[in-house]
């Protein structure tokens, strides 16, 4: 079975993300969205994408699944 990856829009959140010692995903960063860094996470982009389909992110095609209905 091939791997899952699960985007999930956060409306609240307080802290600072941080990488975990037993995680390998490198560094944690967040951008705005019309200022999103090249060479995306091909997942990362994927859901951005799915998200929002006016973002211009070049990325292999992926399956799509919404999980609740959008609001």
């Amino acid at each position: 079975m091939a791997g899952r990856t699960v985007g999930a829009l956060v409306h609240a959140w307080q802290g600072q993300p941080a990488t975990q010692t037993d995680e390998s995903v490198g560094a944690w960063a967040r951008y705005p969205l019309h200022q999103l860094p090249d060479g995306l996470f091909v997942c990362s982009a994927q859901i951005l994408t799915a998200w929002r389909s006016d973002l211009r992110i070049d990325h292999p095609s992926a399956h799509f699944t919404a999980f609740a209905p959008a609001k």
